[in-house]
């Protein structure tokens, strides 16, 4: 898996591309890693490259909003491809974060949650 990263206003924006599984934990880890340090309020993944994902990346996903929660921050998903899109609403991943077609309709929801 490659991660391409991007710096918005408000947000920096990670670019997967590939398969995301178990086997890129350490990767995914030193991204998330690297947005805690930084000073963004909203850390965007972007998704339409992604083509598999497996039970483990669901649960770095999981983590990584645990993670950037405990510092009043906010994560959301961005494009997945139909595949993808049907794991994460199988994992119910939409409830925990949001899963948007947009990085303006991702960051407004973000806001909206961390003013609730």
């Amino acid at each position: 898996m490659t991660i391409t990263e991007h710096t918005l206003d408000r947000a920096l924006l990670y670019k997967l591309g590939g398969d995301f599984s178990f086997s890129c934990r350490r990767e995914f880890n030193a991204a998330v890693e690297r947005f805690c340090q930084g000073n963004k309020s909203v850390l965007l993944v972007d998704m339409r490259d992604v083509g598999f994902i497996d039970s483990a990346a669901l649960g770095l996903i999981a983590l990584a909003n645990q993670t950037v929660r405990k510092i009043n921050r906010r994560v959301a998903l961005l494009r997945p491809q139909s595949y993808v899109r049907d794991i994460l609403k199988m994992a119910n991943m939409q409830h925990n974060v949001p899963v948007c077609e947009t990085e303006e309709d991702a960051i407004k929801q973000c806001s909206l949650v961390g003013s609730a």
